[in-house]
């Protein structure tokens, strides 16, 4: 299967990928105003609120819930989630997220660039990133929201007083991703790689789980994943469970970032 190309807008550099302090919005979700015990369903806000929070004129876009991994340790990797504006000239204006627990945290990735607002940090899609600081033996999820601007409400220009690097942020990269939903009894198998002569520089996967209240610990744990990278190449092996809830509905997302066929 192959994915499709993004608007390489989104992301402007591998700096921006990796070095997020310049344009980066931490929204740590904390104990407080969250209901329950930590680890069940009702540990999260009934609703997101906030994404549209200072904009005129927003559209909200909620995403799923998105799993992740259970007892990471070590080298720990966020668990990633890409959310897009239906329109594709539509810029992001703000976010917002949520966890299934209070030990979730997530951040978001921007373009560096001044000032930061929608059209220079923020384009037409956004990834989120997702960490458990609990450290439990049990899967958690987040739900990351975006709110749109209609016909792109920012400026693409920069100040005058935009920091001068060395050199610009690079743009030359190949970014992909894709959704694909996941059916019960199923083998779900996606696999991409670059293009002749490109370098895979990153690659990720997430599942997600639409629906107002996040999904069960049984649920999580009926569908499990593996990732493989050979080379250049990304593999991800989803394995779900014979039965899944009527209403269920599970999307694996695949990213992958290459190198625009030089070396």
């Amino acid at each position: 299967m192959r994915l499709s190309r993004l608007n390489v807008r989104a992301i402007t550099s591998l700096r921006a990928i990796t070095a997020l302090a310049a344009a980066c919005s931490v929204i740590a979700v904390a104990a407080t105003g969250i209901a329950g015990a930590a680890g069940t369903s009702g540990g999260a806000r009934a609703a997101l609120n906030d994404e549209c929070t200072g904009v005129q004129v927003c559209v909200p876009v909620k995403g799923p819930w998105v799993k992740i991994p259970a007892g990471q340790r070590g080298r720990i990797l966020p668990t990633e989630w890409e959310l897009k504006c239906a329109g594709r000239n539509d810029t992001i204006g703000g976010t917002d997220a949520i966890g299934s627990t209070s030990t979730v945290a997530v951040t978001f990735q921007a373009s560096p660039g001044s000032p930061v607002r929608s059209g220079v940090s923020t384009h037409n899609a956004v990834i989120f990133s997702g960490l458990d600081g609990g450290g439990g033996t049990s899967a958690v999820t987040y739900r990351p929201a975006i709110g749109c601007i209609p016909g792109g409400g920012g400026s693409g220009t920069r100040s005058r007083v935009s920091y001068q690097a060395t050199f610009p942020p690079f743009t030359g990269l190949d970014i992909r991703s894709g959704d694909t939903a996941i059916e019960a009894g199923q083998p779900l198998r996606v696999a991409d790689g670059c293009q002749i002569g490109g370098r895979l520089l990153h690659a990720s996967s997430a599942l997600g789980f639409f629906g107002a209240k996040p999904p069960s610990a049984a649920l999580l744990r009926s569908i499990s994943s593996h990732e493989e990278i050979t080379r250049d190449s990304f593999t991800v092996t989803v394995t779900p469970g014979p039965t899944l809830p009527r209403d269920a509905r599970i999307v694996l997302q695949v990213r992958i970032i290459c190198t625009e066929g030089f070396h």
